[in-house]
C-alpha cells in the first residue's frame, strides 16, 4: 500500500488550484484549510469533479465554502433535534420494555431475539452499575 506523504497547507491549496479551482484569496483559503482539514473540505468539491479528477470550469473556492457553510449551519440546526428524538425514543423503549417484562426483565435472555448479544449487554450493564 502506498501511503500519501504529508503536505503543507500551501501544497494542499496548490493541488486544489491545479485541478482547476479558482482561488480568490489565497490567505483566506489557507486559513480555511487550517481550520477544516483538506480531506473534509475536498469532499465538498466532489459535485464539481470531472472523471479526470479536475474541476468543472468556473469552480471557485468561495462557492465550495458557501456550500460547506450551509451544510455546517444545517447540522447545527438538526443535531439538537436528533438528540431530542434519541432521548424520546430511549425513554419510550425503556418504558415499554420495563412495563412488559418487569424492572429486571433485561436480565432474562428470553426477552431478546437471537441477534442480540445478551451476554455482552449484561456485562456492560453490570459494569455501569
Amino acid at each position: 500500500m502506498e501511503l500519501k506523504k504529508p503536505t503543507s497547507f500551501d501544497e494542499q491549496l496548490q493541488k486544489i488550484e491545479e485541478r482547476g479551482c479558482i482561488i480568490e484569496d489565497r490567505k483566506t483559503a489557507i486559513d480555511v484549510l487550517k481550520q477544516i482539514n483538506y480531506y473534509r473540505l475536498t469532499a465538498y468539491f466532489l459535485p464539481f469533479r470531472k472523471p479526470d479528477k479536475n474541476y468543472i470550469a468556473g469552480t471557485s473556492f468561495n462557492r465550495v465554502m458557501r456550500i460547506y457553510e450551509f451544510d455546517r449551519q444545517l447540522r447545527y440546526i438538526i443535531f439538537p433535534i436528533i438528540e431530542e428524538i434519541e432521548i424520546l425514543l430511549r425513554t419510550e423503549l425503556s418504558y415499554y420494555f420495563s412495563h412488559k417484562y418487569g424492572e429486571l426483565g433485561y436480565y432474562d435472555i428470553e426477552n431478546f431475539n437471537n441477534k442480540h448479544n445478551h451476554e455482552k449487554f449484561i456485562k456492560i450493564i453490570d459494569a455501569s452499575i
